[in-house]
């Protein structure tokens, strides 16, 4: 279905060598570990909203299964809405915490910011 040009680009082939995992090795020993303890925190502080969203995802596709109309379906994913606002709001918090662990510099290198915080 793809070209070879856009194969490459999905695999990562021709890319920039700035955007390989190496760029991290800009970081230093105390925002490496500052970014993990983020992370971590982040990760444990989603972990009931995920399990919602989760749980509505399962009884959604049973519904679906069952023979449940899409508005039946739609009904129940919307119970997941307020737990995906809240990883939402999670992640935006954990984006600008990296942001202000890195130098100037750092918040330049658009490969970094990427690897570190998506996007």
């Amino acid at each position: 279905i793809y070209t070879p040009g856009q194969q490459a680009w999905i695999n990562g082939k021709g890319r920039n060598d700035s955007c390989s995992r190496d760029v991290l090795k800009s970081l230093t020993a105390e925002q490496t570990k500052k970014i993990r303890d983020l992370k971590s925190a982040f990760e444990e502080s989603v972990k009931g909203h995920i399990e919602t969203i989760k749980k509505v995802g399962a009884e959604a596709r049973a519904a679906a299964q069952a023979g449940a109309s899409r508005e039946q379906v739609a009904a129940i994913l919307r119970k997941a809405d307020a737990a995906m606002e809240a990883v939402k709001q999670a992640e935006r918090r954990l984006a600008a915490a990296i942001m202000e662990l890195l130098t100037p510099e750092q918040k330049k290198n658009t490969c970094l910011v990427r690897l570190l915080i998506g996007g």
